[in-house]
C-alpha cells in the first residue's frame, strides 16, 4: 500500500489557508473591503474549514491490482 498525494486539492488547501492567513492579518482587508469583522471572521473559518477538509482529501491510498 502507497500513499500519493492528490495534488488539485493539495493546492486547493494551499491557496484557502493562504486566504484565511491573509485575512486574519489583515493584507486581504486591504483589498477586500468586509461590512463588518463578524462577516471578516467567519470568512476566515470557512476558509480554513475549506483547507482542513482539502487537506484531508488531498492523501489517498493506492493499492495495485
Amino acid at each position: 500500500m502507497k500513499i500519493v498525494i492528490n495534488v488539485k486539492h493539495f493546492v486547493a488547501m494551499l491557496i484557502s489557508w493562504g486566504l484565511g492567513l491573509a485575512t486574519i492579518s489583515g493584507i486581504l482587508t486591504e483589498h477586500v473591503h468586509f461590512a463588518g469583522p463578524l462577516n471578516e471572521l467567519v470568512f476566515f473559518i470557512l476558509a480554513m474549514g475549506l483547507g482542513t477538509i482539502c487537506l484531508f482529501a488531498s492523501f489517498e491510498k493506492y493499492e495495485k491490482k
